[in-house]
């Protein structure tokens, strides 16, 4: 399972491929808070420019993820539309693995704290209620105020 360009194909000029693989290619089973749903969908352009392999494209997933204000898992697509890589081909080689760049591609294109909805309340702090279904009767004014009396601090 994985993600290749043919040079025997793209010698005879510009070729366009596309197609999915299932998400295991993206090796992220083993990740807490995230899990691939379905396909890695992808689009390129792959030419040679001399010894070099140009691809562009498009690279897509859908992911179930956990919401890192209210815990609950939701469904999110992510994509890199913009995705360019450059790979020198040697001699005799016969395919080009883009397996490696495509996983980048789709990690970087994952937010770093996933959020279910912009507004998302998340959890109390104190009683661990999930205040986007209920509110909770805890206060909310903070503890002890050990920091409090930095406030009044004026820096020049």
């Amino acid at each position: 399972m994985a993600i290749t360009i043919d040079i025997a194909a793209v010698r005879g000029g510009r070729r366009e491929w596309e197609g999915h693989e299932d998400g295991a290619v993206l090796g992220l089973a083993e990740e807490k808070g995230l899990r691939v749903n379905g396909a890695v969908m992808y689009r390129f352009t792959a030419e040679l420019a001399g010894n070099d392999l140009i691809v562009r494209g498009r690279v897509s997933a859908e992911f179930v993820l956990q919401c890192s204000r209210c815990i609950a898992f939701f469904t999110l697509g992510v994509e890199d539309d913009d995705m360019l890589q450059c790979y020198a081909v040697r001699a005799g080689e016969e395919f080009v693995d883009l397996t490696d760049d495509v996983r980048e591609a789709i990690i970087l294109a994952l937010p770093s704290h996933p959020v279910c909805m912009p507004d998302c309340k998340g959890l109390c702090p104190r009683c661990g209620q999930d205040l986007n279904k209920r509110s909770c009767g805890c206060s909310r004014t903070p503890g002890n105020g050990r920091w409090n009396a930095l406030d009044g601090v004026e820096l020049s």
